[in-house]
């Protein structure tokens, strides 16, 4: 089956979804960073640059970060990572207002807890 057909798209339950959309989207730590900083927010839209420390938080406990790298992860929070979590149906973007917010359905959550325990036992293990 060709990766563009329309038979790929999967259902579950009343959701559908492009299972490797959503894989490809969860496989970036910066956009899982993202998810778990959503899904701290109980579904309240959050601005990019709350976002973008987030992130750079993460960055820092892995080594030093400067300015320019927090620079370079908004840019790609903004051109490349939301977008990217917009297609796979994970999150909605408003890119004038700067402003995301998680739009997961039940199985995208499921996924994505699962994929959460398996970096905390590699972390821990």
């Amino acid at each position: 089956m060709r990766k563009d057909d329309p038979k790929r798209e999967r259902s579950i339950g009343a959701e559908r979804f492009d299972p490797d959309a959503v894989l490809a989207a969860i496989a970036d730590g910066r956009r899982r960073a993202v998810l778990r900083s959503l899904r701290r927010d109980d579904g309240d839209a959050a601005d990019l640059d709350a976002l973008v420390d987030e992130v750079y938080s993460d960055a820092r406990r892995d080594g030093a970060v400067t300015d320019a790298e927090r620079r370079r992860i908004r840019t790609g929070l903004h051109h490349v990572d939301l977008p990217k979590l917009e297609a796979a149906g994970l999150v909605e973007y408003d890119p004038d207002e700067k402003r995301v917010r998680s739009v997961e359905g039940t199985f995208a959550r499921q996924l994505r807890s699962a994929v959460d325990e398996h970096a905390a036992e590699t972390r821990n293990g």
